[in-house]
């Protein structure tokens, strides 16, 4: 009287296809992943290896033209730094004037 029947629960019965899909389908996307990965630590691997530029030296002759230049202020120029064929750098001091 007080025991109510059991109900049926219903079975359902997963498709072993489409579980096999799913477990392909993340697999091929964690090897995407991890090639990608790979890819870019090699990128910045050889990136890396060769940071420092190759210094290259050549010889040669320049043609030079005369270039008028004026001061900020008056003065006579007490002291030349720089003779001709030295390598001069840019903010170098070329001259001092008096």
């Amino acid at each position: 009287p007080d025991v109510e029947p059991e109900q049926a629960t219903p079975t359902y019965r997963d498709n072993p296809k489409s579980d096999k899909s799913a477990m392909i389908k993340k697999a091929l996307l964690a090897l995407f992943v991890l090639i990608a990965l790979g890819v870019i630590a090699y990128g910045l691997y050889k990136s890396n290896q060769s940071s420092e530029p190759d210094i290259i030296t050549l010889q040669g002759q320049m043609q030079m033209q005369q270039t008028s230049i004026a001061a900020k202020v008056p003065g006579r120029i007490a002291q030349i730094m720089v003779t001709e064929g030295d390598e001069v750098t840019v903010g170098q001091q070329l001259i001092e004037m008096d």
